[in-house]
């Protein structure tokens, strides 16, 4: 399973990246780069399945594995 640990350095600046979660983690899981120079952000997720254990598991998953997408 995909963890914080797994999170890969920001694609643009090689900075640390950190998982973001707001308050409710159906809307605000995401993930940023740590360099305030730098500022990207990416993986908000918000799908409604009416089950909100599966919310917050998957979007911080989904989150995560949307951070880590790197093309050739």
């Amino acid at each position: 399973m995909t963890s914080v640990k797994d999170l890969k350095p920001c694609p643009f600046c090689g900075s640390k990246a950190e998982l973001c979660i707001g308050e409710h983690a159906m809307i605000d899981a995401k993930v940023r780069c740590t360099n305030s120079e730098c500022g990207t952000e990416g993986g908000c997720w918000d799908r409604d399945t009416g089950d909100p254990d599966f919310w917050e598991r998957d979007n911080i998953v989904d989150a995560i594995a949307a951070w880590n997408r790197r093309t050739e």
